[in-house]
């Protein structure tokens, strides 16, 4: 039978006489070829005489395109994703870019610059010094107001940073006149008066100031009016600042009393700028400390000593400590009292209470036996006040 195929060798289209499945002789490769099996049953191909089947073009599929439809069915699954990833991490800038924007910037906090002089930057007022000494013609000194200066009876004037000092100026009474030696301008301490005993004004005073952690909502109150008390002391008069928590001191300006001079006030005003109210009452060691600074002066001076609480001095850890003279060990408010009565005999020192925004009867009771039995008065201002 005539077969047509093409040779397996050359690719040349042969047509012969053979049996399907049998070897035949490729007359142009001159190569043998296998004649296909069930080939001579279907039609001839309808090829071109001059045809050659090696120029004829073959298709072969690349790999690549047989997987292309999975990986594009892989990425078409996994796109929601992506997008969804990539819509979130932007919600999440944009909302992170507002917060940063709508934060509201730090405080700006006024730090004194270097002072033009020796005098300490702080602020007590314009003041005036008496008419008898050196510096009576001088102009008045202009010094920047310390941060913690709130004092709503002050005029602010023209100028924000020149303030008149409440009441009488430093070293004249009242009426304007210069003050004579033991003559205070008033107004003393809380309101107390600054007298020691019938002396009058007191020449030597010590500000013992509760500082612990209970006084923290009215110690700014505290530093306001122990600048403005001792912003009114005349040049004659001697002061020094102890504060008491935790069973230690902090004192300033100096350690010891010093003039009541401008420069000597300031450095106080800048002392106590930067205190802060922290601890427990112990009151005895700021007492004992006061008393050895005012054992330094003549005993003929006058000796006043301001003691300022919201509290007694018991405390949760029973406060100070002092073993007495008979032999008994003693306690808080036993020990403050027993260590005054054996060592201000006369008494040798006046001792002036203030009970500050509190309601402890316990405090009230012992701040005003220290004043009765120590020459001095007790005052209460309430929480109302």
């Amino acid at each position: 039978m005539t077969l047509d195929f093409r040779c397996d060798k050359c690719g040349k289209m042969l047509k012969v006489e053979a049996e399907t499945g049998g070897r035949v002789r490729c007359p142009n490769c001159r190569g043998w070829a296998k004649a296909p099996a069930l080939l001579g049953r279907l039609p001839h191909p309808n090829v071109p005489p001059e045809a050659d089947a090696r120029t004829v073009p073959i298709t072969v599929k690349d790999e690549a395109e047989e997987a292309s439809p999975v990986a594009l069915a892989a990425i078409g699954a996994g796109m929601p994703w992506v997008i969804s990833a990539i819509m979130h991490v932007g919600v999440f800038l944009i909302m992170l870019f507002i917060v940063m924007i709508s934060r509201p910037l730090p405080p700006k906090v006024d730090r004194p610059g270097p002072a033009p002089d020796p005098i300490p930057v702080g602020e007590l007022g314009n003041f005036k010094e008496p008419a008898g000494s050196s510096q009576a013609a001088a102009p008045r000194p202009q010094v920047a107001k310390p941060a913690f200066w709130r004092d709503p009876t002050i005029s602010q004037g023209p100028s924000d940073n020149a303030v008149e000092l409440p009441e009488a100026g430093v070293g004249q009474s009242r009426t304007g006149r210069d003050l004579q030696d033991g003559e205070h301008p008033g107004g003393g301490f809380f309101g107390v008066d600054p007298g020691a005993g019938k002396g009058g004004g007191a020449r030597n005073v010590v500000y013992v100031v509760d500082r612990s952690g209970s006084m923290a909502k009215t110690f700014q109150e505290v530093k306001d009016e122990m600048v403005r008390s001792i912003s009114r002391l005349s040049p004659r008069q001697k002061f020094h600042v102890v504060l008491f928590g935790d069973g230690v001191t902090i004192e300033g300006p100096r350690r010891g009393l010093v003039g009541a001079a401008l420069e000597n006030k300031l450095a106080a005003a800048e002392f106590l700028r930067d205190t802060e109210a922290r601890g427990t009452t112990t009151a005895l060691v700021a007492l004992q400390r006061a008393f050895a600074v005012l054992a330094s002066r003549p005993a003929g001076e006058s000796k006043l000593i301001y003691l300022v609480s919201d509290g007694d001095f018991s405390g949760l850890s029973g406060g100070s400590r002092y073993r007495a003279a008979d032999g008994r060990t003693l306690g808080g408010n036993e020990a403050v009292l027993q260590w005054l009565a054996e060592n201000n005999k006369g008494p040798k020192v006046h001792i002036k209470t203030v009970l500050l925004h509190s309601t402890d009867e316990s405090a009230r009771k012992v701040l005003k036996e220290i004043a009765q039995s120590n020459g001095g008065r007790f005052k209460y201002i309430s929480p109302d006040e």
